[in-house]
């Protein structure tokens, strides 16, 4: 069987990336998988990773390549919203994956960081959505918020999968907190945490990369934090979060939440605020069990309050970790194809 998954980039530490990374090595080599994704400068066009055709392109050569490859798939997986237009015209029974909702991941972007404008982009989303006969949310709180902006009421929720063999828990700890975030936008709220490291006894590694990494350095400078605060760049986040006793995730607006599932499959409980539908806008009270597996928090303080805590109680700490390590064994990428499956009525 033929697949092909439309992706925004690839390799890279987005969230669809590593979904699509992951999703390939779960598939194995049962599949001749083929991924589409948008072209960053210094990238080849065409190039195979582990087995995996990757072709890359320009967002308007996206709907051309579309046109040309209906009928050389079986199955064609969205990612990414520029697809799906092409989708539509040419694949029937196209599955539509929703990373986030432009209307509202779109409010954190900077002119430098768009495709295209807001308006524009939220339209496609939304035909395509009403187009889309397998519509597929990670979250429910993703479900309501389609619901809410496009008056979509469709689809399923399968919550996304972590390796469980890959992120996996140790004993050797050599950081305190740790975050992973894309630096693109402020959708992650590092802006906000970083200030917070003031009164939280610990340090804190920050993984990740992009146009905000310069205003992040001087916040870290700014509060006189640059002994306790590192940003490390792109780097391996299995390596890191194991050897980290919490993991922070001060997100404003996230569809899911990989990093929350990856510091649970690595036996470390996370803290993160907990959505209220108007400025936390994510699903962590789905993959967090506030008091068991990890602290959901209402504000600053609180945060402070609770990281601060877990640092000083290896107990409490470690049976949290171990409750999460439960909890993602429970959503690894075999149960996610699956769910999937079935909701297909068929095999991928």
């Amino acid at each position: 069987m033929k697949i092909l998954i439309c992706s925004d980039v690839f390799p890279d530490f987005s969230g669809i990336a590593r979904y699509t990374k992951s999703f390939c090595r779960e598939l194995g080599s049962s599949y001749e998988i083929s991924i589409a994704c948008k072209k960053r400068n210094g990238e080849s066009e065409r190039e195979v990773i582990d087995g995996v055709n990757v072709v890359r392109l320009s967002v308007d050569a996206i709907d051309d390549f579309m046109d040309k490859s209906r009928g050389k798939f079986d199955r064609v997986i969205v990612r990414y919203y520029p697809f799906l237009p092409g989708a539509v015209k040419n694949f029937e029974d196209f599955i539509y994956v929703v990373p986030s909702v432009r209307s509202v991941s779109l409010k954190y972007k900077t002119n430098k960081s768009s495709t295209m404008p807001k308006e524009k982009a939220i339209e496609i989303e939304r035909d395509g959505m009403v187009a889309c006969k397998h519509l597929v949310c990670p979250s429910d709180y993703l479900r309501r918020q389609i619901l809410k902006d496009y008056g979509i009421d469709k689809g399923v929720v399968i919550h996304h999968a972590i390796d469980t063999n890959k992120f996996v828990p140790s004993d050797e700890k050599d950081f305190d907190c740790v975050v992973v975030a894309n630096f693109n936008d402020l959708r992650k709220g590092i802006d906000r945490l970083i200030p917070l490291m003031k009164k939280i006894n610990g340090n804190l590694v920050i993984l990740g990369e992009g146009r905000l990494r310069e205003k992040y350095q001087e916040l870290i400078d700014e509060n006189n934090l640059s002994d306790r605060v590192e940003l490390v760049g792109k780097q391996e986040s299995s390596e890191f979060i194991r050897k980290s006793k919490i993991l922070i995730s001060p997100s404003r607006c996230e569809a899911f939440g990989f990093v929350i599932l990856e510091g649970m499959s690595c036996g470390i409980p996370v803290v993160a605020y907990r959505p209220d539908d108007e400025n936390v806008l994510t699903a962590s009270d789905e993959l967090i069990s506030d008091g068991e597996t990890g602290f959901l928090v209402d504000d600053d303080s609180e945060m402070v309050e609770k990281i601060n805590f877990l640092l000083s109680d290896d107990g409490v700490r470690n049976e949290m970790g171990i409750a999460a390590r439960k909890f993602a064994e429970e959503n690894d990428w075999g149960k996610y194809i699956g769910k999937l499956e079935k909701y297909l009525g068929e095999k991928l």
